[in-house]
C-alpha cells in the first residue's frame, strides 16, 4: 500500500511540475 501512495504522490508531482512546462 505505501508502494501505491508514493507512486500516487509521484504522479501528482510530476503533474504539477508538467502541467506548467506544458502550458509554457
Amino acid at each position: 500500500r505505501k508502494v501505491v501512495v508514493g507512486s500516487v504522490a509521484l504522479a501528482t508531482s510530476i503533474a504539477m511540475y508538467g502541467s506548467p512546462l506544458v502550458v509554457v
